[in-house]
Formats: structure tokens, sequence, C-alpha cells
């Protein structure tokens, strides 16, 4: 994802790539939740963040 040109490619990709991994039966999609991030014009967005071992 870090070598797409700006933050919407980047979206784009990762969103497909979580499509995939579901309809594979991929259990790692599941560890993802989504945080409301401050984006580059100030706003908060909902931003997929994955987390560690608990």
């Amino acid at each position: 994802m870090t070598d797409q040109p700006d933050a919407r490619h980047a979206s784009n990709y990762w969103r497909k790539l979580k499509q995939r991994m579901i309809e594979e039966g991929n259990q790692l999609v599941t560890n993802c939740h989504q945080l409301k991030m401050p984006g580059a014009d100030g706003k908060l967005y909902k931003t997929d963040v994955a987390g560690g071992p608990s």
C-alpha cells in the first residue's frame, strides 16, 4: 500500500485486499477495527487499524 500514489489509491487497494481475504476465509481481517483518525484536511475519518495480541 505504501507504493500507491495517493491516499485514494491506497484506500481502494486495501478495500479490495480485505474483500479477497474475506472471500478466502482468512481470519486476519476480523482483527481490523475502524477508528476515527484525522485526515490531511483536519476532519476525522474512519480508518482501518490492526490491533496486536490482547
